[in-house]
């Protein structure tokens, strides 16, 4: 009997690929991503990825690899414990998936700077638990002798 879930519909009608590439996009959006981040793509991939790994099922991760050669002579895996073979094809195998994800999310990001964009909800550190002034009004139209 073989097995072939690659294309076979998971949770709401999505493939494992697609879990990945949902759960990446969630990822992104959630966190503050800076220049220094991006920099370090290699670093995000691999940090987006684990998460992911250790988020999905094992059922995922086994269909995800399950039609996937594998070389026991690889430079990442010097192992030929079961287990250790299993994690390193799941990790690559989701690795591919986010940093496509990440790619294809990028072409279409929007850059902001700091300087650029102003917070009209910020309240100055100056006006928070203060009492307001007794020698000036708030109604002052303009400045006074002082």
């Amino acid at each position: 009997m073989v097995m072939s879930k690659k294309s076979e519909p998971y949770g709401l009608g999505l493939t494992v690929s697609e879990i990945i590439q949902e759960k990446t996009k969630v990822i992104l959006r959630k966190k503050n991503i800076t220049f220094s981040d991006m920099r370090d793509l290699q670093g995000m991939v691999g940090g987006i990825s684990q998460l992911i790994y250790d988020d999905v099922t094992t059922q995922n991760k086994l269909d995800l690899i399950w039609n996937k050669k594998i070389s026991l002579l690889s430079q990442d895996v010097v192992s030929n414990i079961f287990g250790e073979i299993f994690y390193h094809a799941c990790k690559e195998a989701i690795q591919t998936v986010v940093s496509v994800t990440i790619h294809e999310e990028l072409a279409t990001a929007k850059i902001i700077f700091n300087n650029n964009e102003v917070d009209k909800n910020e309240v100055s550190k100056r006006s928070v638990g203060g009492q307001s002034s007794k020698r000036r009004t708030p109604d002052e139209t303009n400045d006074s002798e002082e």
